[in-house]
């Protein structure tokens, strides 16, 4: 285990990342560290923001929030370990997300954190650590259950380690890989359904279903999520599947 010295890995880690922005420290703005998240008005205050901004009820607050939350911690770490083969052991109570005016966490600075060589594995079973607590606080207020709040966690991560383009060649042994990977993660192994389709002239793509729906079309305004959406049929996955490739 080795703590990080020269440039702060925040600070080498912005330049890749558009989604979320990434900083050591705190900026200008409204931000939270994951440790206050857990008391007070903490996750609360963010549902209500959501609920505000998109009159949303409340079980796509939870989806979302905690979603986002996902994103915006497991982001930066798949990042680190792509870049340097670490893991950074982020620690709650320097690691800070910032909402916008909508309730989305847009930018992350997540400190100094010591950092180990580990492998998916480890930087898997290091994203659970950090969300079960924050879990936990949701659960006896939501009307939704341990399983579903935990298949949206997990629906981020297949998202953050999946290829990008799900016609790139790597993705059936990426398919396989995480799938053994996430069959021995505690709450984030989920079912998920996969999609297909032949492109022009030669290829395919591949694209894992969502496990939950984050039920985003309840909220005003709201729709399906396209090719995740576990709620649209096949043949609409695929013809959303087939435009994504053709971007």
């Amino acid at each position: 285990m080795t703590t990080l010295s020269a440039e702060p890995l925040g600070a080498r880690l912005a330049p890749h990342l558009s989604y979320p922005l990434v900083s050591v420290a705190p900026g200008e703005g409204e931000w939270h560290s994951l440790s206050s998240m857990l008391t007070g008005d903490g996750l609360f205050g963010q549902f209500r923001r959501l609920a505000e901004r998109t009159a949303s009820p409340p079980e796509v607050q939870v989806t979302h929030v905690m979603g986002w939350l996902a994103a915006a911690i497991s982001i930066p770490m798949v990042t680190a370990w792509r870049l340097e083969g670490v893991v950074p052991l982020l620690d709650p109570d320097e690691t800070f997300v910032r909402p916008d005016e909508g309730g989305w966490f847009n930018a992350t600075a997540i400190g100094e954190p010591v950092t180990v060589d580990g492998d998916e594995a480890t930087l898997i079973r290091h994203v659970t650590a950090l969300m079960e607590p924050l879990v936990a606080r949701v659960l006896p207020h939501s009307r939704l259950g341990r399983r579903t709040i935990w298949a949206v966690i997990s629906d981020r991560m297949w998202v953050s380690l999946y290829p990008r383009d799900p016609s790139d060649p790597s993705c059936p042994d990426a398919k396989v890989r995480l799938e053994s990977l996430f069959a021995g993660c505690g709450p984030l192994d989920q079912r998920r359904r996969w999609t297909s389709v032949d492109l022009p002239p030669d290829r395919s793509a591949l694209a894992p279903t969502a496990s939950a729906c984050c039920l985003a079309y309840k909220s005003e305004g709201g729709e399906y999520c396209a090719v995740l959406c576990p709620k649209t049929s096949e043949g609409q996955k695929q013809d959303e599947l087939r435009t994504m490739c053709a971007r």
